[in-house]
């Protein structure tokens, strides 16, 4: 009996299972699939399409209609100097009182930046206009303040009354100043007409100069009045130049 159990004990050591009917190990395949746990599931939203907005179609603005010139507007036009006669248009809002018609125009070209001319009821009416002006740039009649400006009488009367008390009286007249905002400025009265330049730079010679040549004046020829609208005349009881001096038709 005592060999025979101890055989029997050397072959159940030798085996895996021996006696008492317990439950095989799990393989490994089965255990790392115990372990590893299962990926978590990942949801992925679906986009939900939008519309496009649609643009906005441009509405084409309308073009503005070029105004139409009344008869005396056509007149003050007619009579500008041509190197003047740039970009004009009638003016009809923030005139001075009396004016009955008025242009303006803006060679952009220096000495000069723009020009208006300005018709008036009666000859008192521009003369007001012309002397408020001249008093408000802080100048008088016949005065000359230097670096400042002044205001002298010119044509025939100017000539003929010179040194004169009369001299006053001349109501054809002109100014040259320096404004508020370091500008040249040329102002000239001649009859009905009322004409304001404003300069592109602060040198009044300059601007001076150009009202009465334009520049383009012979050498050594300086006229004795300003030359911005029909060569300096007054202009007739319709408004227009005098016979002989009309500067032609601009057209529109």
């Amino acid at each position: 009996m005592g060999a025979r159990r101890a055989l029997l004990l050397t072959v159940c050591l030798g085996l895996v299972g021996c006696g008492g009917g317990g439950s095989p190990s799990a393989s490994p395949t089965s255990q790392a699939a115990i372990a590893t746990a299962s990926p978590a599931l990942t949801l992925t939203p679906t986009a939900t399409p939008v519309a496009p907005t649609p643009k906005p179609k441009a509405t084409p603005l309308p073009t503005p209609k070029p105004p139409t010139w009344t008869k005396r507007e056509r007149a003050i036009r007619d009579g500008i100097r041509p190197d003047v006669r740039v970009a004009c248009a009638p003016r009809r809002h923030d005139l001075p009182p009396g004016t009955i018609a008025a242009v303006e125009c803006q060679p952009g070209k220096p000495p000069v930046s723009r020009v208006g001319f300005y018709l008036f009821a009666t000859r008192d009416d521009a003369d007001a206009v012309y002397i408020r002006r001249i008093y408000d740039a802080g100048l008088e009649l016949e005065g000359d303040i230097p670096g400042r400006g002044w205001d002298q009488a010119v044509g025939t009367c100017a000539i003929q009354n010179k040194g004169d008390s009369e001299l006053l009286n001349c109501r054809d007249r002109e100014a040259a100043f320096v404004n508020s905002d370091g500008y040249a400025n040329y102002r000239a009265v001649r009859g009905r007409m009322y004409i304001g330049v404003l300069g592109a730079r602060r040198d009044i010679e300059k601007l001076y100069y150009w009202a009465r040549t334009g520049g383009g004046q012979a050498q050594g020829v300086f006229p004795d009045v300003q030359t911005l609208w029909c060569e300096g005349a007054a202009p007739t009881a319709e408004g227009t130049c005098p016979d002989g001096l009309h500067e032609g038709d601009a057209g529109g």
